[in-house]
């Protein structure tokens, strides 16, 4: 039996056949989500993607994976693809099927908003709870493939319970 309390996993994933990009500064993605409570006990999806790529041709920092729990959780993580000053697509989900993959809105619920890291390279993102789901049809596709790649290396966790 597998047991997700709080998992915070972050890999970093190129996809497509682009060489690795010698602009990236590298930093943090925080991802904190706040008044959950429709959502505590489910696992939230984080990832930040370049501004309106494809699933299959695209390069994005993530995933962040957590547990929500006393209707917030606070997920972070570094990675070396985030360049300073630039924007990302952020795209999470809720699994409200509890199936451990991403299903379009409304059987999950999906949302995606644009930020701008830092100078550092540090992309930091809170969303309070709302039901303007999202309909891209990228979405569900990007996050299940994030969280089928590559080894997944916890890092910090805070405000969702145990990590490991």
């Amino acid at each position: 039996m597998k047991y997700l309390l709080l998992c915070l996993s972050v890999f970093l994933i190129s996809c497509g056949s682009g060489s690795g990009d010698s602009a990236a500064t590298g930093g943090k993605f925080s991802f904190t989500a706040t008044d959950y409570a429709p959502h505590n006990g489910q696992q939230l999806v984080a990832l930040a993607a370049t501004v309106g790529c494809a699933a299959t041709s695209c390069v994005y920092a993530g995933p962040l994976v957590g547990t929500v729990s006393n209707n917030t959780v606070t997920l972070s993580g570094t990675s070396a693809l985030l360049k300073a000053n630039t924007l990302y697509d952020i795209y999470w989900a809720a699994d409200v099927t509890k199936d451990g993959l991403c299903d379009p809105a409304p059987t999950d619920h999906v949302w995606k908003m644009q930020a701008t890291s830092d100078a550092n390279g540090n992309l930091s993102v809170t969303h309070v709870h709302d039901t303007n789901f999202n309909s891209d049809s990228n979405a569900c596709t990007l996050l299940n493939l994030a969280r089928d790649m590559g080894s997944r290396t916890p890092t910090t966790t805070t405000g969702g319970g145990t990590g490991y």
